[in-house]
């Protein structure tokens, strides 16, 4: 980008969402896509505290949302430092952009999180992010597609309306498709509650399995 200033590149005119999006994926290594790896036998205070599993997703989900926004706002500085366009408006998209992807890792991550828990470490994280790295290029191609598809729209009708429009029908189907997952991951979790414990109590953690 800063050997071609001037030529009118995708990654150039979209470099913030971009890179916000990828920052996203990455964070899913150590949080969405294995939610309690860190929390390992502790994870049994979830079933056994006064609150529901349910709100205990949410709470991790929005807790790696909040990450979001600062990141966006240090990827924004370096694109303005590069002479890329980091406005308020493209600052603006690239936060809806992420939240309306985060509805559909958070889904599948969820889900993940209770089928294919792994407690983690962080002295061996190098070790445990192979399988993380796998899963989230795969699937990368089938949950980015409706962004995939609004930002195609946005360059083959040259209209912002039309890349708006399509940004809010895939809000509305990741809502429905993060609700989806999230009933999902919560039934799983009570039906395998004791397989899970049981493979995230095979690291240290602050509890032990009683």
């Amino acid at each position: 980008s800063l050997r071609h200033p001037r030529h009118d590149s995708f990654f150039q005119q979209n470099a913030l969402p971009v890179m916000g999006l990828y920052g996203l994926l990455m964070l899913g290594q150590i949080s969405y896509w294995n939610a309690f790896g860190f929390d390992r036998s502790a994870v049994q205070g979830y079933f056994s505290w006064p609150i529901r599993f349910r709100d205990v997703l949410i709470a991790k989900n929005l807790t790696v949302l909040c990450m979001l926004l600062p990141q966006i706002l240090i990827v924004a500085a370096v694109c303005r430092a590069a002479q890329l366009p980091a406005g308020p408006g493209k600052i603006l998209e690239a936060v809806v952009v992420m939240v309306i992807a985060s509805l559909y890792w958070f889904s599948l991550g969820n889900i993940c999180s209770v089928r294919l828990p792994r407690a983690m470490d962080p002295a061996k994280m190098n070790q445990m992010s192979n399988k993380m790295q796998a899963l989230t290029i795969w699937s990368a191609p089938f949950l980015l597609l409706p962004l995939v598809l609004a930002y195609w729209s946005r360059w083959f009708f040259e209209s912002q309306l039309v890349f708006a429009g399509i940004l809010v029908v895939a809000a509305i189907i990741g809502a429905i498709f993060y609700w989806v997952g999230l009933d999902s991951a919560v039934h799983t979790a009570h039906d395998r509650r004791e397989a899970m414990l049981m493979q995230l109590s095979r690291s240290e953690g602050p509890l032990s399995v009683t």
